[in-house]
Parts: C-alpha cells; sequence; structure tokens
C-alpha cells in the first residue's frame, strides 16, 4: 500500500473537505486504491481512525482545538507516512466526536 493511497483514502473516508462533518464513506475510499484491494484499504483506514479517536488527551489542561492537534500530531509520530490534509482529516474527526 502506498502512502499517498492511505492518505487519501482517509481523506475521502472521513469527507474531509466534502462534507459537513465526519462520515464514514466506505464507496469513496475504493476510488482511491491503487496498488491495494478496495476491502483491505477501507479495512486499514477503519483501524487508523478507530486508533485515532481513542488517543487519550489530557483534557484538564488541553482544549478541544488543542487536543485535534495533539492528536494529530501523535498520529504523525505513530504513522509517519500519512500526509498533512489526513492527519488533519483524523483531527477534525476526533475533534468532532468529542464536542
Amino acid at each position: 500500500m502506498e502512502a499517498h493511497e492511505l492518505s487519501s483514502a482517509i481523506v475521502a473516508y472521513l469527507g474531509w473537505g466534502t462534507s459537513p462533518r465526519p462520515g464514514a464513506h466506505e464507496s469513496a475510499v475504493a476510488a482511491c486504491a491503487r496498488s491495494s484491494s478496495p476491502g483491505g484499504l477501507v479495512d486499514r483506514v477503519r483501524a487508523i481512525v478507530a486508533e485515532s479517536l481513542a488517543v487519550p488527551v489530557d483534557w484538564e489542561s488541553l482544549s478541544l482545538a488543542d487536543a485535534g492537534r495533539a492528536v494529530a500530531a501523535g498520529m504523525g509520530a505513530r504513522h509517519p507516512e500519512l500526509d498533512q490534509p489526513a492527519l488533519d482529516a483524523l483531527a477534525w474527526s476526533f475533534t468532532y466526536a468529542w464536542r
């Protein structure tokens, strides 16, 4: 699986830049599959999104916006293959879920 493919699939799955709120747009992921099977790519994206939603946050010291930035930074460290739009999409999804 190519890094660009995975990053594009995360953005498409969540609807970053195209949807008013994060979603689970599995059919959009299929369009991103170039070197992976669509089903395998969906599974990988779901796992990364679930991982991002489970990042522990110190709510005593962080605002929601700061928590989103912390999640993006943490996921970037865990998954250096992800590009900035994918990290932004994960942060958006996280902050939407926690608001």
